[in-house]
């Protein structure tokens, strides 16, 4: 039973890993090592809860078909959902931090591109400049 708990852990894991928005791909691999490691590592933090809290969902439907203590259920999973809603906040100001962040390093990346490309026609003019006397 647990190996098939796992596999569902992972195979949600992979779908949410999957349909992360490509353009934060191309951001995350402009950035500088730290903020890869930060973004990362809230993109795994943020697709555990997610895993986690479709896990609950899971949980407390088959409880309601079996019809079983339902009543009960019902009342802890909305209490614990109510207990999560610190942590999603949180979660949500994280992702819409990490989203900043990523615009700005595109923002830069460019910046740099556009540097980049102004060194050759520079490197030109300086050494066609005549040498100090």
């Amino acid at each position: 039973m647990k190996s098939r708990e796992t596999e569902k852990k992972t195979e949600i894991r992979k779908t949410f890993a999957s349909t992360w928005p490509a353009h934060l791909h191309l951001m995350a691999s402009a950035s500088s090592s730290s903020a890869r490691s930060l973004f990362a590592e809230s993109r795994t933090k943020l697709v555990e809860r997610v895993a986690g809290n479709v896990e609950a969902c899971g949980s407390v439907c088959r409880q309601v078909v079996r019809g079983s203590r339902s009543h009960e259920t019902l009342l802890a999973a909305a209490r614990a959902t109510a207990a999560q809603e610190s942590a999603i906040d949180h979660t949500c100001g994280t992702v819409q931090k990490l989203r900043i962040l990523a615009t700005h390093l595109g923002y830069q990346w460019e910046s740099i591109a556009r540097s980049a490309h102004q060194i050759p026609p520079l490197a030109e003019q300086a050494r066609a400049l005549p040498p100090p006397n």
